[in-house]
């Protein structure tokens, strides 16, 4: 998948999510570390953008904020979304919010590249599974996403699950019996179903106040960033190689 500005035009990349992306944009505008700077001290192309409400689930950022990814017109989207999700429905279900999300940035913005961030595990998770959840989405998202050309997903590898060797051995050789597994069986399944859901109903997302405290409405465009042309070579490298 090649992702490349047409003429003369300044390839955007929009940073989109939850509160990771909240805390991260005010990080580094307060300089939380020596290396740290706004721009990444990178400079170049393309310009970045950085918008992120805390609380987001998927749908409620379908309902509040798509009027930023209107007003950017972004070539890229980092989607950073999944976490908040998990504890209001099923793995599968947030798999399939997750794919109808990025088939809408391709097919009704124009978005030519997705990378979906996968959810991260928690250090302390006593009393709560939230760390098996998060697998099994992890998990749903990769097969749902894989069918889609322009979207890849992305692990961070320094937080991702660690599981012995000897159980790791059995889930593979158990993915191989069941050629997908069964939670992506099932979040296939959940997918074509929503699919058809979706063709006789309208779902209608109360909205709610966000932690930022600024309405969705009025939040402003994130100032622009550079990006070094090598580092956005680098992505799309990375993005033919997957």
């Amino acid at each position: 998948m090649a992702v490349s500005s047409t003429g003369t035009d300044i390839p955007k990349v929009l940073i989109l999510g939850h509160s990771f992306v909240r805390r991260l944009r005010s990080d580094l505008h307060a300089r939380f570390d020596e290396r740290a700077a706004k721009n990444f001290d990178l400079h170049g192309t393309p310009e970045i953008f950085m918008h992120g409400v805390g609380g987001r689930t998927v749908p409620k950022l379908r309902k509040m904020d798509m009027g930023v990814i209107t007003r950017i017109s972004p070539d890229i989207v980092i989607l950073d979304m999944g976490t908040n999700d998990l504890a209001l429905a099923p793995p599968e279900v947030g798999g399939s919010d997750i794919e109808e999300l990025v088939r809408s940035l391709v097919a009704e913005y124009s978005v030519r590249a997705v990378v979906l961030c996968q959810v991260t595990p928690r250090a302390t998770n006593k009393g709560s599974n939230f760390n098996e959840r998060a697998k099994l989405l992890n998990q749903c998202t990769r097969v749902v996403i894989e069918p889609i050309e322009q979207a890849i997903c992305w692990t961070h590898r320094a937080f991702s699950f660690r599981m012995p060797p000897k159980k790791l051995q059995a889930r593979k050789r158990a993915l191989r019996t069941t050629d997908e597994g069964p939670s992506a069986q099932c979040c296939r399944r959940q997918s074509t179903r929503n699919s058809t859901l979706a063709s006789r109903s309208t779902v209608v997302v109360a909205a709610e106040d966000d932690s930022s405290g600024i309405p969705p409405s009025n939040v402003p465009p994130t100032t622009v960033q550079q990006l070094d042309p090598e580092l956005v070579q680098s992505i799309v490298s990375t993005v033919a190689a997957e």
